[in-house]
């Protein structure tokens, strides 16, 4: 299962068309790709709803499934991404890079819509979970240069620390997004050999 990236907001499965060949083609895997509603007009948590079948935390709760594994390219993980983060890599890499601190905070904000309740929730920033255990099996890949690096990086740390099996990569000198860059890149291919 693929799940696009474009904040909730932007984006869609056409979009990351040659990202999911590029997984089929270089893994040997089926993807599938998710067609989840797009905020303003759908807000939280109705894009999640759409992505079910591939989100661990809720597949958790409700005790339907249980997903095997995961990979998180670059996450969204945690609510505050202003000047006053917890994380560095919001005040480093959030005001000079192509994902900026008020893109994501934008965002974030059409996403959650008007309830404001819900932004404390474990299901719109996994990081506020009380409880990691019993996560599939995990690989979190996150970018030098992105804002969201220290919140992905927090993430798969609180899983690991919950007993779950955790891979983390760091992929150096590159920007959010990277991966949608064609596959004859090298820092590409090299995410590729991590994700097999």
């Amino acid at each position: 299962m693929f799940l696009h990236g474009g904040g909730w907001v932007l984006e869609n499965i056409d979009t990351y068309n040659n990202v999911c060949k590029n997984l089929t083609k270089y893994t040997g895997c089926p993807v599938v790709s998710v067609e989840y509603s797009l905020a303003p007009e759908h807000v939280f948590p109705e894009g999640l709803e759409d992505c079910y079948a591939a989100v661990s935390l809720l597949a958790r709760e409700r005790g339907d499934f249980r997903v095997e594994s995961q990979i998180l390219l670059y996450p969204i993980t945690y609510n505050d991404h202003t000047q006053g983060s917890i994380f560095a890599s919001v005040r480093e890499n959030g005001y000079n890079y192509i994902l900026t601190a008020k893109l994501l905070d934008d965002y974030k904000k059409l996403y959650i819509g008007k309830n404001k309740e819900n932004w404390n929730s474990q299901y719109f920033a996994p990081l506020l979970a009380k409880d990691f255990s019993n996560q599939p099996q995990t690989l979190v890949i996150t970018a030098q240069y992105a804002p969201l690096r220290d919140e992905g990086e927090a993430y798969a740390n609180a899983l690991a620390m919950a007993g779950n099996k955790v891979i983390l990569h760091r992929i150096p000198d590159v920007l959010h997004g990277y991966f949608s860059l064609s596959a004859r890149f090298k820092v590409v291919k090299y995410t590729f050999k991590i994700i097999n």
